[in-house]
């Protein structure tokens, strides 16, 4: 280090005389203080000249190549990136030839794996600490992403007649993680920049990694105030607080999530405040371009994900924060939904709606709070999130105890950090849904209803017809126990007769129902909402042609199910209280299962409902493909 301390220093840089090189066996190389250092010390400048960067490969003035130039069909072609992996992979086969040989020889050599510690080099016992996560695809994705590049350049030299020999593919991976790891933005130059150069996009743009020699050797930690000072001339590292002999200096490379840091890095902050968990989804291209899928935006990408006609599709990452995050999560109303970006919420909403909604896609930021939309997007969520956590967690018992290497230390920190958002943001959303289908208070709230609860209201609105109603399960279907009949998939049939037979109850006259307004007249104030909102005569008796197999289906089934009411009134007796069955009422017709197949599909939608033994971990028993109703007496 003292030859590059040295170099640096003959070419106008410094290093504070209070600070030390020192080596540490977790952290390797870094900056420590050898005295007290006050605050808005500058601890290290490197002047841009000494930098290494695409500039130099580009040859722009104040950036000299120091050697050979690559051919122009090269530098016009390829990414910025990935012309300084071929620069810098270069200058390593310069040797000492090299203008930075005293600088590269500092770095992690190729070939010497246990200094690298991104996963591209972790061996197959610590890759076993990435199972089930996101890591254990994304390394691998980013390495065919540039292990394309890096053929694409080698075709292009071998073209011009450029000697390639050297520049293998271990060589290019060990640059481009050299880059990854040690980096800084590009806009840390643009004062140094040609005039004309100032006014291009890469001048404007962080498109490109920048080198900084011995500047790079101050390891990074989340908390840390220290600012980079930079001019025409030089970049300066200035600490704001005031450091005892013995502190460590530290960087701050920003607000980075700990799977952004192994992944880049190589390394994981226990405790990071600015984890959070990626979320991959597909989307049409039409609705992921030009959208920041982090932060706060005022457009609604629902609508362009329904009118899209592409059938081109992109992957986007959307990252979920717990709500420790020190940002508190995204801006909306609802706290179980500020955990997610604005983006994903808008593409989920376009996912769950339901013809109504279709037609003018709500936005989940400006919805009256608790919508039929929102629940369903919560469920939906849930529902990701939960097959997340579970593949993570399957993973687990073939880990040893304890990790046995640094990279499965770090892996270890960053599998349990996105367990735990997981298991933050899962018991959010599960303590809404649950919130919202146990509550008995059905006189104002909106609420979830479960087929279950839904029975139960029927027997506090009309005891008899309830009676009635499980009468007419079991001589048609041979049971009325609930999780049987769901169980064998007659679960839409049952919620589609107990919306006809609200229905019809509701056109009766108040004292043969019975009604008991202060439990239950807000269900039949709903009912009668329905009947508002899907008319008869709007209810549609076919499909357009695209949904034909769709409506096949329905009207088969819809036939079935009034063969069974006409078969159940056919066995009820003529006699006694079964002779005024709900079953028996003339109302009974195909137009009036088609109306309430339309109630249920688009009121209703599939949740997860989860045992009540709740630990929290997100390892709870789960019952999937329930179907529940959204009731809301204030629907219109």
């Amino acid at each position: 280090m003292d030859a590059l301390i040295d170099w640096v220093v003959a070419h106008g840089g410094a290093l504070h005389d209070g600070v030390r090189i020192a080596t540490d066996p977790s952290m390797g190389t870094l900056l420590k203080a050898h005295g007290p250092l006050e605050s808005k010390t500058t601890v290290v400048t490197c002047p841009h000249s000494l930098t290494m960067s695409y500039l130099n490969a580009k040859a722009i003035s104040g950036f000299s190549p120091h050697g050979p130039v690559f051919p122009a069909s090269f530098l016009d072609v390829l990414p910025p990136r990935t012309v300084t992996v071929f620069f810098l992979s270069q200058q390593y086969l310069l040797g000492e030839e090299s203008f930075w040989s005293p600088y590269i020889k500092t770095l992690p050599q190729p070939g010497v794996g246990d200094k690298l510690s991104t996963p591209f080099y972790f061996s197959d016992e610590d890759r076993l600490w990435l199972r089930g996560t996101n890591m254990e695809k994304g390394y691998m994705e980013r390495e065919i992403e540039w292990k394309d590049l890096w053929t694409k350049g080698i075709s292009i030299l071998m073209e011009e007649a450029w000697d390639t020999a050297g520049y293998t593919w271990p060589l290019a991976l060990w640059a481009a993680t050299i880059l990854s790891s040690r980096s800084f933005i590009s806009s840390l130059l643009v004062s140094a920049l040609p005039a004309d150069v100032k006014e291009t996009s890469m001048a404007k743009e962080n498109s490109f990694p920048v080198l900084y020699p011995l500047a790079d050797t101050v390891n990074h930690r989340p908390e840390a105030k220290i600012s980079w000072h930079t001019g025409p001339e030089e970049l300066g590292l200035v600490i704001e607080d005031s450091l005892a002999p013995g502190d460590i200096i530290w960087n701050n490379y920003g607000q980075k999530s700990n799977e952004e840091l192994l992944l880049g890095y190589g390394f994981c902050v226990p405790d990071n405040p600015f984890d959070q968990f990626g979320l991959k989804i597909r989307v049409p291209q039409e609705s992921s371009s030009n959208n920041d899928t982090t932060t706060e935006q005022s457009s609604n990408p629902g609508a362009t994900l329904l009118n899209s006609t592409t059938t081109a599709l992109s992957d986007v990452i959307f990252y979920i924060r717990s709500s420790t995050h020190p940002s508190k999560g995204y801006d909306h109303p609802l706290k179980e939904l500020r955990c997610f970006p604005p983006y994903l919420l808008n593409i989920m909403s376009a996912l769950v709606a339901n013809d109504l909604e279709r037609k003018s896609i709500p936005n989940p930021q400006t919805q009256e709070p608790y919508t039929r939309n929102q629940y369903a997007i919560i469920s939906q969520l849930l529902t990701v999130l939960l097959r997340k956590h579970t593949e993570i967690k399957s993973h687990t018992p073939l880990l040893p105890s304890q990790p046995q290497t640094r990279n499965q230390a770090n892996a270890k920190i960053y599998r349990e950090s996105q367990l735990s958002i997981l298991t933050s943001v899962i018991h959010l959303l599960k303590t809404a849904l649950k919130k919202a289908t146990t509550a008995l208070n059905y006189t104002s709230t909106p609420n979830l209803l479960t087929l279950e609860t839904a029975l139960k209201l029927l027997s506090e609105i009309d005891r008899k017809q309830y009676k009635a109603f499980n009468r007419g399960l079991e001589i048609s279907l041979g049971t009325s126990q609930i999780p049987e009949l769901r169980e064998a998939g007659w679960e839409q049939s049952i919620w589609i007769l107990w919306i006809c037979v609200l229905k019809i109850l509701s056109s009766r006259k108040e004292k043969e129902t019975k009604l008991s307004k202060q439990s239950t007249g807000n269900l039949m104030v709903w009912i009668c909402s329905m009947e508002s909102r899907y008319p008869f005569s709007s209810v549609p008796t076919s499909m357009p042609a695209s949904h034909e197999d769709e409506n096949d289906d329905d009207e088969e089934a819809l036939s079935q199910l009034l063969n069974l009411i006409q078969s159940a009134s056919k066995d009820l007796s003529p006699e006694g209280p079964e002779s005024k069955s709900i079953f028996k009422d003339k109302s009974w017709d195909i137009n009036l299962l088609r109306w309430g197949n339309t109630v249920a599909k688009e009121e209703g939608f599939a949740i997860i409902l989860l045992d009540d033994d709740d630990d929290d971990d997100g390892d709870e028993k789960v019952f999937l493909d329930q179907h529940i109703m959204y009731i809301n007496s204030n629907s219109s």
